[in-house]
């Protein structure tokens, strides 16, 4: 199978290639977009632009508004800087793990940092070996560093010439393991300095407050990318410090800027600052296509059929929202008028059409909350082979309702201790950024319960 997915990403890269070629021969130029004025840089100094720990996260799934990141949208902040005045790194963590659909997002991932003219990337161990299974990466391309040896033997470093006022600027950016060797052998991973002002940029993949420490007395490295610390970029060097310490987040929701400017006294001054990726910043057309390239991917392999499905307790099914529409159950004209008849209204009784306008609706990481059951025996498989589960539906919430169905007075369905729990199982931060703090304005809006019953109590 890895084999056939294998070919399956050549082809796709070749094919995308061949179209980026075009682009780049014809003299068209990637669309650029004013973004709001306090977040471009307004000197003439140096713009590395940080990214990394992108872990897979191609776009946003676009299910609400409000949402943050997306590769389509880089060249829109990129360009705002000239390219001679820019240098684009990308600190590595492609994915997040070794599975058939992250080899797929690891194909897409770098044909888009190939088509934004990365001038570094910097692989992790598993970006590695998601490298040699894909057969994608080559060695002697210039923009890949890794601080692991392997076959493929890539340089732990580069550096790169700039102008600034007329001084010739050297930077310097190296991946570095501290797990592995000395923190002392930083001193002999930098190139010797050069004419002209140096900047030293390191990347670990391990890090703590007395790595951290160590690193910054060594009087060597001048800005230090750590590790993951949060989904925002984060300072965690305190101000004034020599070394300047900073993470650059996750998922791609933020790009990090560090700019680099001389000082009154001569020296040369480092800042750091992001840019959060809004979903009003300009996409890309080629980068838009490449997704869109990946939903393909995603259908022709049939990932969607391959998920790992456990059984129910009890030998109960899914049985779908429609047996909940009987005239004698939660129906018109009966007292349960509202429960029924108020979903069908609702947004999640329309929840596959949101996947469907996306595109997404073979991805199995999209599917799960749109459906009834996903990673079940008896829950929704394909739209044609079980279209009654589709939508989230009275069983999302409420439990299969099987035997529900035969015996309502005797078999209730689950109670609902935590109503905002439950909905947090979907509208994460990532997925509905502007459910947290708005809870009970937003159960309103599913309100299908009798009143005064509440929503605990519904059984």
């Amino acid at each position: 199978m890895k084999q056939l997915i294998t070919c399956i990403c050549i082809l796709i890269i070749a094919a995308s290639c061949e179209l980026s070629s075009s682009i780049h021969s014809s003299g068209q130029k990637k669309p650029s977009e004013i973004i709001p004025q306090q977040e471009i840089s307004s000197n003439d100094g140096i713009t590395v632009f940080l990214t990394g720990n992108v872990l897979g996260s191609l776009k946003p799934c676009g299910c609400s508004g409000g949402q943050l990141g997306g590769l389509d949208r880089r060249p829109a902040v990129f360009n705002t800087v000239p390219k001679d005045k820019r240098l684009l790194i990308d600190t590595g963590s492609l994915v997040e793990n070794q599975s058939q659909q992250s080899l797929f997002k690891f194909t897409i991932i770098i044909e888009a940092l190939k088509y934004l003219d990365y001038d570094i990337v910097n692989l992790t161990k598993q970006d590695i070996e998601m490298s040699r299974q894909s057969g994608q990466l080559d060695s002697s391309s210039k923009e890949y560093i890794s601080s692991y040896e392997t076959d493929q033997k890539f340089p732990i470093g580069n550096r790169l010439e700039y102008e600034l006022n007329g001084q010739k600027i050297n930077i310097s950016v190296v991946g570095f393991d501290p797990l592995e060797r000395p923190i002392e052998d930083i001193k002999k991973v930098f190139p010797e300095e050069q004419s002209g002002k140096n900047v030293n940029i390191l990347i670990i993949n391990h890090e703590s407050n007395e790595i951290i420490s160590g690193i910054s007395k060594l009087g060597v490295v001048d800005c230090l990318v750590c590790p993951i610390k949060s989904d925002e970029p984060t300072v965690i060097s305190d101000s004034g410090a020599k070394t300047l310490a900073c993470a650059v987040g996750r998922f791609g929701r933020y790009i990090s800027k560090l700019v680099i400017n001389n000082a009154p006294d001569g020296s040369l001054k480092l800042s750091f600052d992001y840019i959060p990726v809004r979903e009003e910043i300009k996409q890309d057309d080629y980068l838009k296509d490449l997704y869109k390239t990946y939903q393909d991917m995603i259908k022709d392999a049939g990932l969607l059929g391959e998920n790992l499905r456990s059984p129910l307790d009890g030998n109960l099914k899914y049985v779908g929202s429609e047996a909940c529409e009987s005239d004698d159950c939660h129906s018109e004209p009966l007292r349960h008028k509202y429960e029924y008849v108020v979903w069908k209204e609702s947004g999640h009784a329309n929840a596959y059409a949101t996947l469907v306008e996306e595109g997404s609706q073979y991805d199995p990481e999209c599917i799960v909350c749109h459906v009834i059951g996903y990673k079940y025996e008896s829950g929704f498989k394909t739209a044609e082979t079980t279209p009654e589960l589709k939508n989230v539906g009275c069983e999302y919430c409420h439990g299969p309702g099987s035997e529900h169905c035969k015996d309502p007075y005797n078999n209730k369905t689950t109670p609902i201790p935590d109503k905002v729990k439950k909905c947090l199982e979907c509208h994460t931060p990532e997925h509905s950024g502007d459910f947290a703090g708005h809870e009970e304005e937003k159960m309103q809006l599913i309100n299908h319960w009798p009143e005064p019953n509440d929503v605990n109590t519904v059984k």
